[in-house]
C-alpha cells in the first residue's frame, strides 16, 4: 500500500494535468508512489513493524512518498529546462535531500514515534548513530 495517494500527489502541482500523452500520467504517478512506498518499507522495516499503524508516523512517511515522487516529476517537468535541472539547489533536489534526511532522521533516532510498533528484526550494525558516524573499513588493521 502506497504512504500517499495519486489525489494528494496531484494537488502539489495544481497548474499540471496528468494525462495520457502529457509528459506525465497518472498510471506512471501510481506506479512511483508503490515503488516510493517499497523502498520506504525496506527502510524503516528494520525499526518498525509493518503496516505502519501509528498516526504520527503515518503522516511523516506520507510527506517522504510525496517529496520522492514529486521530485521525480519536477525533473520530467524540466527535462528540457536545462537551467531548472542543472542548479545544485534545484526544486526537486530539494525535495529528494529533504526526503532522504527525513527518513535518516527518523532511522537514527533524531525523529522519534514513541507509539508506533518496534520492529522485531533484529539488526547488527556499525553505524555509530551517536556520534552519526559512517564504518570505517581498514586493510592491515586490528579493527576489533
Amino acid at each position: 500500500m502506497a504512504y500517499a495517494t495519486y489525489a494528494e500527489v496531484q494537488s502539489e502541482f495544481r497548474n499540471t494535468t496528468f494525462a495520457s500523452g502529457k509528459p506525465v500520467t497518472p498510471d506512471e504517478v501510481n506506479d512511483w508512489l508503490d515503488e516510493f512506498s517499497a523502498l520506504i518499507d525496506g527502510r524503516i522495516t528494520k525499526k518498525f513493524a509493518l503496516p505502519v499503524s501509528d498516526a504520527s508516523l503515518l503522516l511523516v512517511l506520507k510527506l517522504v512518498c510525496k517529496s520522492f515522487v514529486a521530485a521525480r516529476i519536477k525533473r520530467i517537468l524540466n527535462a528540457d529546462d536545462m537551467d531548472a535541472n542543472t542548479k545544485e539547489n534545484s526544486d526537486a533536489d530539494k525535495l529528494e535531500k529533504m526526503a532522504k534526511q527525513i527518513l535518516d532522521d527518523i532511522m537514527s533516532g533524531k525523529i522519534t514515534f514513541t507509539d508506533a510498533a518496534k520492529s522485531a528484526i533484529a539488526v547488527l550494525s556499525s553505524y555509530n548513530v551517536r556520534e552519526d558516524k559512517d564504518p570505517k573499513w581498514e586493510m592491515d588493521v586490528d579493527q576489533w
